[in-house]
């Protein structure tokens, strides 16, 4: 299986020319990993307020708790900055950050035992 993970932290060791877009590819490639795993898992045919982004965010708070919730949060902010905040530099800290929040969501969601809350309140 291809490890995502490694292929991204290969691209921050990129040449320092290069070292402030690859940080930027690592960080939305990172939120959009989690990103499009929780939206296929979590949203479903729920209710289509807001943006989808906005309805994933509050579905992981719901299903996975809000640890898991506040790291999704937080790489959104990575990303939101890579990728509209062009004037800021981007750090190899912050494509790491995003790695390791990416990393521990998919442990969160990927866990045998991650039920989602609304399920345990269904079987009582």
């Amino acid at each position: 299986m291809f490890d995502y993970a490694k292929h991204l932290r290969l691209q921050v060791g990129t040449p320092a020319k290069h070292r402030d877009a690859a940080c930027r590819n690592v960080i939305g490639r990172s939120y959009y990993a989690v990103f499009h795993l929780l939206r296929d898992r979590q949203v479903g045919d729920g209710p289509r307020d807001g943006s989808v982004h906005g309805r994933v965010l509050r579905a992981t708070d719901d299903v996975y708790g809000r640890r898991v919730g506040q790291r999704l949060s937080e790489l959104k902010d990575l990303r939101n900055a890579a990728d509209y905040r062009l004037d800021d530099r981007v750090l190899v800290r912050h494509a790491d950050a995003a790695l390791k929040h990416a990393a521990a969501i998919f442990e969160a969601v990927n866990r045998p035992h991650a039920i989602s809350r609304s399920s345990r309140t269904r079987k009582r």
